[in-house]
């Protein structure tokens, strides 16, 4: 009896070291597809680490992380949850017919109000045409597929508090909420994503449409192509239980397909606003737009001169096929990922209409969507630039100004028409002069 536990230990522990030594080779990458997040790292011994347990805590990180097996062990750990009747897992809800969908982060009113104040800072500027549109989640507009107990009203508190808060201004607010629930019974989200899918994104564009004054095309306009049965997005890898997969549709335009896009500063163009080769990948949602960037040009080929500035996350891409048949350039600015100064770029690139469109998760959360309200208050750029095109004034409204100058002044005076001004002005004038 005792050789049979001598045979049984030494297998275990015969196991237990071949597990271990193959741990030691194998390495699972820097990131993980599966659960798209970066893994941790081999961590860096030192003295300062040790002192304040960071190396003993990213150890512990690399140890769960480089787990050989580690999908399998993944997915069985998440399955089994599911089957014992457990209702979310690592901040996903399993709701009903087979949408997982993410729930929302807590109200931050300091973030939230230094965000909606941004808007408002480089609307009050008065060089833009500022129009603001939030796409609230899935969470919101499909309350009733979560589990029972699951929801609360963060995202409607957001939504009011938006509205109240632009209302009194000069920003244009575009509320899709009820125009969202209204439709909730189409494919509006994906079950496995927390974007918009491409009807989504239609339903918005449509609803902007006054707002950014365009006429929006009807559905029957475009050309609908299903690209991919197969997408499995960012809230599946986070719940990673499979409930089937989404499927992915492109609406175009003759004018969409022959856009063209520019990566502004990586020296990267495009031909296309459509990136198939990300659908042979985890992340098949950057087939719009190849993902995020920091600032992200689309031409197309109307010439009618109007840009627009887009202050977004990815909720965004998956308009742009839409918003593009109306402008010349989209200009798709992700301060995440942009450490430059906004108030700039505008200026260089003489646009004078903005658009803030943000999924209300980013908005709760970005911390980045306050700096852009800091460069309309601190950017040298804040104080100059193209001023947009306003009604013509009568020569009556010169009647309380004085033109100071030289012979150029004079020359203005004698051939401009504007006779109700005073001028102060003679050949050779200098301000010493004056």
């Amino acid at each position: 009896m005792k050789n049979k536990f001598y045979i049984f230990n030494a297998i275990a522990i015969s196991i237990f070291a071949l597990f271990s030594a193959m741990n030691l080779v194998v390495n699972n990458g820097e990131y993980s597809y599966l659960e798209n997040r970066y893994l941790q790292s081999a961590p860096e011994i030192s003295f300062e680490s040790i002192k304040d347990r960071s190396f003993m805590e990213e150890a512990e990180d690399y140890s769960n992380d480089q787990l050989m097996f580690r999908d399998t062990f993944v997915k069985t750990k998440a399955f089994v949850e599911k089957l014992t009747g457990k209702k979310e897992n690592n901040g996903v809800y399993f709701a009903k017919d087979g949408y997982i969908i993410e729930k929302p982060a807590e109200l931050n009113e300091e973030l939230i109000a230094k965000n909606i104040e941004s808007a408002k800072i480089i609307g009050e500027m008065g060089r833009f045409d500022v129009t603001f549109c939030l796409i609230p989640q899935a969470f919101e507009i499909h309350k009733e597929k979560l589990p029972a107990g699951a929801y609360h009203d963060a995202i409607a508190k957001l939504n009011e508090k938006v509205n109240a808060e632009l209302s009194e201004t000069d920003v244009k607010n575009t509320d899709v909420l009820d125009l969202l629930k209204m439709h909730k019974n189409d494919e509006i989200f994906y079950r496995t994503d927390h974007h918009q899918t491409s009807l989504g994104s239609y339903l918005v564009y449509k609803e902007l449409g006054e707002q950014l004054d365009y006429r929006p095309l009807g559905v029957g306009d475009f050309k609908v192509d299903t690209v991919s049965d197969s997408f499995l997005g960012t809230t599946y890898s986070k719940g990673l239980v499979n409930t089937g997969a989404d499927e992915i549709k492109a609406y175009s335009t003759e004018i969409s397909r022959s856009a063209t896009v520019e990566f502004y500063g990586e020296g990267k163009t495009s031909e296309s606003i459509f990136f198939p080769e990300h659908l042979e990948k985890k992340d098949q949602y950057s087939y719009f737009l190849d993902g995020n960037h920091g600032v992200t040009v689309v031409n197309s080929s109307l010439e009618n001169g109007r840009k627009i500035a887009l202050f977004k996350d990815s909720y965004a891409h998956s308009l742009t096929p839409f918003l593009i048949n109306h402008f010349e350039s989209i200009h798709l600015i992700d301060m995440r990922y942009f450490g430059e100064d906004p108030i700039k770029y505008l200026t260089d690139n003489e646009i004078t209409e903005i658009l803030f469109l943000y999924g209300s998760s980013t908005f709760m959360t970005d911390e980045t969507i306050g700096k852009t309200g800091e460069y309309g208050i601190n950017s040298p750029y804040a104080k100059f630039g193209l001023v947009k095109e306003c009604d013509a004034v009568g020569n009556e409204y010169f009647s309380d100004a004085v033109f100071l100058g030289d012979s150029i002044t004079m020359g203005f005076q004698a051939y401009s028409g504007i006779t109700e001004a005073q001028y102060a002005c003679s050949t050779a004038m200098s301000v010493g002069g004056v």
